[in-house]
C-alpha cells in the first residue's frame, strides 16, 4: 500500500482557521525571541488565534515575552508555565481546551512525554492537540548536510521527529493521530527560494514527508 501524501499548508492561516471559535491553550505563545516584532508586524500567532478563538489563554517559559505580551495585549490572559508541568499548574486547574496549539514548541523540550501528559489531562473530550515541528528527513537539511559537511539545526532543538515516532509518542500518552500536514518555509530570500527549488523533487517523491516541517493533529484515542 503506498503511503498517503501529506497536503502542503500554510501553517499559520492553517492553525488559526482549525481553531476558529474554540476554546485554545497557545503553548509557547510569544514567539521568542522575536515577539514584539512580531506582534507588532501582525504575524504572531498568539494574536492570530486571539483573533478567530472564542476563547484563547497564551502560556510559555520566556518570562521576558509574556510581559511583552501583557503590555502589547492588555485584557488578555497570560501564564509563565513549563509546558511539560502545566498539567499540574494551579493557573490551569480545572480548566478544559477544544484545542491545545504547540507550534514549534515540542522540538525544543527535556522531557516531551511530559508535555503530552499534561495536554492529555487538559484537552476536553473531542478536542484536539496541534503540533507542529521541524521533520526529521527534511531534504533542505540533508543538502546542506550534503554540500557544506554541517548540520544545520536551531541551537536550542533537542530532538527530531518523523510520522512514526509521533505516532508512538502519541500513543504512549492516550493519543492518536487524526491527521498530518506539511509545511515549506517560504521567505524572499534567494537561499530560501533556490533551497525550495532544490528540495521539490524529494518533496514529490517522498510524498510530503522531506518538507521542512509537519503539522499534526491528535485527538485523544477512542474519543
Amino acid at each position: 500500500m503506498k503511503t498517503r501524501p501529506l497536503p502542503l499548508i500554510d501553517k499559520y492561516p492553517w492553525i488559526a482557521n482549525r481553531v476558529r471559535g474554540g476554546r485554545v491553550l497557545d503553548v509557547g505563545c510569544t514567539g521568542w525571541p522575536w515577539t514584539v516584532d512580531r506582534a507588532s508586524g501582525g504575524s504572531l500567532l498568539h494574536s492570530m488565534l486571539c483573533d478567530v478563538s472564542d476563547q484563547c489563554v497564551g502560556v510559555d517559559l520566556d518570562e521576558e515575552g509574556i510581559t511583552q505580551l501583557r503590555d502589547l495585549m492588555p485584557g488578555r490572559e497570560f501564564h509563565v508555565l513549563n509546558a511539560e508541568q502545566m498539567g499540574s499548574a494551579p493557573e490551569l486547574a480545572g480548566t478544559q481546551w477544544d484545542y491545545i496549539v504547540a507550534a514549534d514548541v515540542v522540538e525544543h523540550m527535556n522531557n516531551p512525554g511530559l508535555f503530552f501528559e499534561s495536554a492529555f489531562k487538559l484537552l476536553a473530550n473531542g478536542g484536539t492537540l496541534i503540533v507542529t515541528l521541524p521533520i526529521a528527513f527534511s531534504a533542505k537539511r540533508f543538502f546542506w548536510l550534503l554540500f557544506t559537511g554541517h548540520e544545520q539545526v536551531h541551537p536550542d532543538h533537542t530532538a527530531y521527529f518523523s510520522e512514526a515516532t509521533l505516532s508512538r509518542i502519541g500513543e504512549r500518552h492516550g493519543f492518536q493521530i487524526a491527521s498530518m500536514f506539511a509545511f515549506q518555509w517560504v521567505n524572499p530570500t534567494i537561499k530560501n527560494r533556490i533551497s525550495n527549488l532544490l528540495a521539490a523533487p524529494l518533496l514529490w517523491l517522498s510524498r510530503g514527508r522531506c518538507a521542512d516541517e509537519v503539522a499534526v493533529e491528535f485527538c485523544k484515542k477512542d474519543s
